[in-house]
């Protein structure tokens, strides 16, 4: 088993777990990370950023 930094074994498990081995139907690292809840919004109207929140997403990964 490859090790991932910042990555500890429990944590890989309940990552499985809950997303299985099968990650094709994520097209990239990016849209993972957007489905799991862990990519904040980016709103931004004439140059003025306002406020954001992270989305709802998978409570599970989340707390992971």
């Amino acid at each position: 088993m490859d090790d991932m930094p910042g990555i500890g074994r429990k944590s890989a498990e309940r990552i499985l777990a809950e997303t299985g081995v099968e990650m094709e139907h994520f097209q990239n690292e990016s849209r993972f990370s957007s489905w799991a809840g862990l990519v904040p919004e980016c709103k931004e109207s004439a140059g003025k950023k306002m406020s954001t929140r992270i989305r709802k997403g998978n409570k599970y990964l989340k707390a992971t």
